[in-house]
């Protein structure tokens, strides 16, 4: 993993730690696996969130039970470069805010400057936009009840019938004696129980606002003014503004294309000016004359090091090929001392006493005369 890292432009070293716990018998003592990724980035170097991602998606397919959420990628300086769930879950935005309203901005921007290129020609028009972006994190959540519309959700009725006997008769002792009826009446009794519950009407809603809406944008259009071709040819042409009715055609067209609303505070400006061309045809900067040198110096180091090699070649390489293979010629000794003075002295060639030529121990003229030869001699005798 360390190497596929590392293969990365922006990357020249990488180094993987993991962390595997011990797998436990029960499922929920067991802990989870994560992983630490350092990596060296080049000098100017930096990477961007697709790659830190497709980083922290190969650690965590690479290990069997690793979650990218357990997954930690810094740089050599200790900086954190991964961001974890509840870093997007706090802020809510993808992946940053600001890269965020910039690809938003400039999404705008070539919608406009691709309408405005095709009416006016390329070059002859710029648009800017400004967006405002919403990035507040919203949740609501609301009970109505509606007091007019009720509804019967339980009914309980009961009814009870009875009656109580009650003593009657003369009182004294006719009323008391044994076997003797009295007489007697009878109270019927009745009971009814009725419960009804009734249920209001209730409404529960909830609602999410999403995070980055957009709450509203400004739209600068800069035009060129027209070209007035003059009667005289000699006389560059000359521009003059564009009239009302066409900056309000402009305006139209970029504000439909945008979706400009103004009841939500958006606004849109469009202004004929002569489009300053100077600084196109003279560079703002003269190049020096050691830019060319600083150009040349690749090939003047080539140009270095194939003459090194030509020298070394013909000042060693081919002298030394030329002597192992027997071309060269045995060069002449120097003249000895007793020589230079017989031919002073006006002696004949041979006058003085010659040294006899180095010649091999038991070797015939052409082995003698053979440069090989002779340089494995002199390796024999010492």
């Amino acid at each position: 993993m360390a190497r596929t890292i590392a293969s990365l432009a922006p990357v020249e070293a990488a180094r993987v730690h993991l962390a595997l716990p011990e797998k436990r018998l029960f499922r929920d003592q067991q802990q989870k696996a994560s992983a630490s990724v350092i990596v060296k980035l080049a000098a100017g170097q930096n990477l961007n969130e697709g790659q830190i991602l497709g980083i922290v998606n190969l650690v965590a397919g690479s290990v069997d039970g690793l979650d990218s959420d357990q997954v930690a990628v810094i740089d050599d300086n200790g900086r954190v470069l991964s961001k974890t769930n509840d870093h997007h879950a706090g802020t809510g935005t993808a992946p940053d805010m600001l890269e965020y309203q910039k690809s938003l901005e400039q999404g705008l921007e070539l919608r406009a400057q691709a309408l405005l290129d095709r009416a006016l020609g390329m070059g002859n028009s710029m648009v800017q936009v400004t967006a405002v972006v919403d990035y507040t994190q919203r949740e609501r959540m609301e009970e109505s009840y509606d007091p007019n519309t009720t509804a019967v959700r339980s009914e309980q009725s009961s009814t009870e019938k009875g009656g109580i006997a009650g003593a009657g008769g003369v009182p004294g002792v006719q009323s008391n004696i044994k076997d003797e009826k009295g007489g007697s009446s009878f109270i019927p009794t009745s009971r009814t129980d009725e419960t009804i519950n009734y249920e209001i009407s209730k409404v529960v809603s909830k609602q999410v606002d999403p995070v980055g809406t957009l709450k509203n944008i400004s739209v600068a259009v800069l035009v060129a003014d027209r070209l007035v071709e003059n009667t005289d040819d000699s006389e560059p042409p000359t521009t003059e503004p564009r009239d009302a009715k066409e900056l309000a055609a402009i305006e139209k067209m970029v504000s439909r294309a945008l979706g400009v609303n103004p009841a939500r505070g958006d606004q849109i400006a469009v202004i004929s000016r002569p489009f300053e061309t100077a600084f196109s045809d003279e560079p703002l900067v003269k190049s020096s004359p050691w830019s060319r040198v600083y150009q040349m110096i690749p090939m003047i180091k080539y140009a270095l090091l194939c003459l090194a090699v030509g020298l070394v070649y013909f000042l060693v390489l081919r002298p030394l090929l030329q002597v192992l293979r027997g071309e060269g010629r045995m060069v002449e000794h120097y003249k000895t001392v007793e020589q230079l003075e017989s031919e002073m002295a006006g002696l004949p060639y041979g006058g003085a006493k010659q040294e006899p030529p180095l010649s091999l121990p038991g070797g015939t003229q052409t082995l003698q005369n053979d440069p090989a030869q002779v340089i494995k001699a002199w390796l024999k005798d010492s």
